[in-house]
């Protein structure tokens, strides 16, 4: 028999869960597709790396060339033993060029810094976005821990209420009670009943939305627990301002890039070619031959067309328009921060107010049950008294679910983890 019972329960072990908020959040940034974009930003900026890498591989260039010019080179001066053939008006040339950059003027450098800042530019943007998933498993997270409580609240109530009505039940039934109070019982344990099930209906809407975020299948089963107090600190790490702060760093590799573009820059050249005329000109037959060399590149245009001032000046402008916008959003956080601790200072004063309530109103429900129970009191005042402390009570786990998330909202919002 006990093995039986056994059996029964191993789907429910298996199957049943329990979660913290920091579990879903993992759950939900992992599960999120912008995470799989990460591994494909790494591998484009992997493949650019390569790419710029191989910029100082040899460079081979096979070409062909066939001319006919309308005149050639003689020399008509008459030498004595000498006799110089004008070359053929029409040329051949197929030849194997070969160039190696020896030294670039730092542009690969600058090309591989320039890759590396834009990864980090792009992963950035993406932690914003994962960032932005975070508010919305912690909402739906304590939305779910509040119909825990509040479901918890009416069964301990209902049951409560049950057992009364029972001992009612059986002074009906002996003449002491009227039925009318019979009555008045089971109409608030039916809107407790329908209580029971608007808070359900509230928690399967949002456990179904957590199961869609997290990739996770959450039921009612599932243990949420609650979230210990979160320690805020007055530092900012909020990933849009590390977002901004890459994109400065990023457009700071394109200045660099800039001026290494204009750089001197020394290559070394060879060329192997078989030609007719080859690099005498006077023979009229193909022959191989051979050129190699180095070669020294300064680009001046810049000097006078001030191209590369404008492109630098530019970019320092997309800088300082950065700054700003850091500015903008460090004032925007500065006043929602300083809301939020407003706000949980009046939901502490407010929990406060309705504990006193609470205990006050629980002296008269108190005094109210033993006057009912005596017959000074009806039923009806008794239940009146239950109503009051029943909404006293939800009052405060509502407000205890909202300084919770009060408080792990300002962590989100200074971009504490």
């Amino acid at each position: 028999m006990r093995l039986f019972i056994f059996i029964l329960l191993i789907p429910q072990l298996l199957f049943s869960q329990k979660l913290s908020l920091d579990q879903c959040y993992q759950m939900a940034e992992n599960y999120h597709p912008t995470m799989g974009q990460k591994e494909m930003i790494a591998r484009i900026a992997d493949l650019q790396s390569k790419n710029i890498n191989r910029n100082y591989l040899p460079q081979l260039t096979l070409n062909g060339q066939a001319s006919w010019q309308s005149q050639v080179t003689e020399v008509e001066l008459p030498l004595p033993g000498l006799n110089l053939v004008a070359p053929p008006k029409d040329q051949y040339k197929f030849s194997l060029d070969l160039n190696q950059t020896i030294w670039d003027g730092g542009l690969n450098s600058a090309q591989l810094k320039t890759v590396k800042a834009n990864k980090t530019a792009e992963d950035q943007k993406l932690n914003v976005e994962i960032w932005g998933i975070r508010k919305q498993v912690y909402q739906l997270y304590f939305g779910i821990l509040l119909a825990d409580k509040q479901s918890s609240q009416v069964l301990t109530l209902q049951k409560d209420l049950n057992s009364k009505r029972s001992k009612l039940e059986a002074a009906v039934a002996n003449g002491v009670s009227i039925k009318a109070d019979l009555l008045r019982f089971d109409a608030k344990l039916l809107e407790l009943e329908q209580q029971l099930s608007e808070i359900n209906l509230r928690k399967n809407a949002a456990l179904e939305a957590l199961s869609m975020l997290t990739g996770n299948p959450v039921d009612s089963s599932t243990t949420f627990e609650s979230p210990e107090v979160v320690e805020t600190t007055e530092q900012n790490n909020r990933p849009e301002l590390k977002m901004l702060d890459a994109q400065q760093r990023y457009l700071a590799t394109q200045q660099g890039l800039i001026k290494a573009k204009n750089n001197p820059k020394l290559f070394a050249f060879a060329q192997g070619a078989y030609a007719r005329p080859g690099l005498n000109m006077f023979t009229n037959v193909f022959v191989p031959y051979f050129i190699g060399g180095v070669r020294l590149q300064v680009p001046l245009t810049h000097f006078y067309s001030g191209q590369n001032k404008l492109e630098i000046a530019q970019i320092g402008i997309q800088q300082q328009r950065i700054e700003k916008q850091k500015e903008i959003f460090k004032l925007g956080l500065d006043i929602q921060n300083s809301q939020l601790k407003s706000e949980i200072t009046r939901i502490e004063k407010q929990i406060e107010n309705v504990k006193a309530l609470i205990e006050i109103r629980g002296k008269i429900l108190k005094s109210a049950e033993e006057q009912w129970q005596n017959g000074i009191a009806t039923s009806n005042n008794y239940l009146e008294e239950i109503n009051q402390k029943e909404i006293l009570e939800q009052k405060l786990l509502l407000h205890e679910i909202q300084l919770l998330q009060a408080r792990q909202e300002l962590s989100w919002t200074l971009g504490n983890k």
